[in-house]
């Protein structure tokens, strides 16, 4: 049981270096609540927020909305559930989206359209 939704916990959007970074967007444990409601099973968070320190050591852009307590990465396993997850994610309101080999990056930032993106150059984290 989660202490921020039914299936989430403030523990699994800390900062991964154990600073207590505070700032979490509320909206987003809600929304991933939503995603895994949709997908009928459980999403695990792989980063959530960040602080300057950390995010730099990870090689997160100066601006990342991960500081800003606006963006989750989740798992994914292969192609099919990474595009079950995709689709999931825009049926949620996700409309900034990053890409990865093994995860998704999900982001309130405010878009007006749809922008999906990758990481597969290497100079580029959210």
């Amino acid at each position: 049981m989660g202490d921020l939704t039914p299936n989430f916990s403030a523990s699994e959007f800390a900062c991964k270096c154990g600073c207590d970074k505070a700032g979490l967007d509320e909206r987003l444990p809600s929304m991933l609540q939503q995603l895994r409601d949709t997908l009928g099973r459980s999403v695990s968070i792989t980063s959530g927020i960040r602080c300057a320190s950390h995010n730099r050591s990870v090689g997160g852009v100066s601006n990342s909305s991960h500081v800003q307590g606006i963006a989750a990465d989740i798992s994914t396993y292969n192609s099919a559930d990474r595009g079950e997850k995709l689709k999931a994610a825009i049926e949620v309101g996700f409309f900034y989206i990053g890409i990865g080999k093994d995860f998704l990056h999900l982001d309130l930032r405010p878009s007006e359209s749809l922008i999906v993106f990758d990481y597969y150059v290497a100079n580029h984290v959210a």
